[in-house]
């Protein structure tokens, strides 16, 4: 039985990885300060779990790393401000928190070392982001490609640029201390409970609500998408592999690109409805395609996508629509 912390557990992956690892019979101390992962019946139902502790904590200072007193033979470093949102409104506060808490982390492990097994980082497809919008990535896209900043100035770019400032730091300090880390960019994964600020559940949130006309942007993009239970055993088969040791590792389903134009009609099928459309242009700075290469994954660890696309859109409008369900029935209590 391994003893595992995650950091950012009550967010998206980070809660579903937690479940995973916990269902699996480990000891495993959660982390998270709720400014983005949800306190939900969820993550409640998580806690209960007898070899589950939980720690509330900011992470952004170095002093809250106290609390974790153990030996850990993974850590998942999750925790971050995400989203176009935040990045495009805050982006001094993206850089600030999600710098912070990274360099806090390795710094807490280096004099913690005899204790930390190995250490993974969450990192982004959005660090392609620039090269691809100037031509210069190849879609599906490998790990070696050189990475461009199109725009320091633009916002957008804030939380590729504390990601790929994180990825340095933990490639430096893994050499300079001994660590063992590996780093992943997750591509475009989706499922239950991941939020409303992405591309599936924004749609989903409008279809729920019978807007009609459903406005969509950019029908003539595309994306691959994952979902969560197969990125969360992708990320434990790299944390667990020997060959991952200061790699970086793609996560994401390359099996199956698709235009967000067919993305909205499985959806409007799955939901059986049939509204009006208002298509319009996609956000600016929005990457026109996106598909990663993952060779390197599946040569390291053995993965395969095991969840088709159509399988995950199914589950997750399920979720999401006893979420509105029972959103709707609280408002009317």
């Amino acid at each position: 039985m391994a003893n595992v912390l995650v950091l950012g557990a009550a967010g998206f992956i980070g809660f579903h990885l937690s479940r995973y690892i916990a269902d699996e019979g480990h000891q495993v101390t959660l982390c998270d300060n709720f400014m983005r992962g949800k306190q939900d019946l969820d993550f409640a139902n998580l806690l209960s779990a007898p070899n589950v502790r939980f720690v509330e904590a900011d992470l952004t200072q170095l002093s809250s790393f106290n609390l974790f007193n153990e030996h850990y033979d993974e850590i998942y470093l999750l925790a971050s401000v995400v989203g176009v949102r935040n990045a495009e409104t805050q982006p001094h506060e993206v850089m600030r928190i999600n710098t912070n808490i990274t360099h806090n982390t390795l710094t807490w492990a280096k004099d913690q070392h005899h204790n930390i097994g190995k250490i993974l980082y969450a990192s982004t497809s959005e660090v392609y982001a620039g090269g691809v919008s100037l031509g210069h990535v190849p879609v599906p896209t490998p790990e070696q490609i050189p990475l461009t900043i199109e725009d320091i100035r633009n916002p957008r770019f804030s939380y590729a640029i504390s990601k790929l400032w994180g990825e340095a730091c933990c490639l430096h300090y893994a050499n300079a201390y001994a660590l063992k880390i590996s780093i992943v960019r997750y591509h475009n994964i989706y499922g239950p409970r991941m939020g409303f600020a992405h591309v599936i559940p924004e749609l989903l949130m409008r279809i729920l609500n019978g807007e009609n006309p459903l406005t969509v942007y950019g029908v003539d993009q595309s994306r691959a998408f994952c979902f969560v239970s197969d990125a969360v055993k992708a990320s434990i088969k790299v944390m667990r592999s020997g060959q991952t040791n200061g790699e970086i590792v793609h996560i994401g389903n390359d099996t199956r690109e698709i235009l967000i134009s067919e993305l909205l009609e499985q959806l409007l099928n799955i939901a059986s409805v049939r509204p009006q459309l208002s298509l319009n242009p996609a956000p600016e700075g929005s990457v026109k395609r996106r598909c990663p290469d993952i060779t390197k994954l599946r040569q390291f660890t053995g993965f395969a996508p095991e969840i088709s696309l159509n399988e995950g859109l199914v589950k997750t409008f399920e979720w999401y629509s006893n979420y509105f369900t029972k959103e709707l029935r609280d408002r009317q209590c």
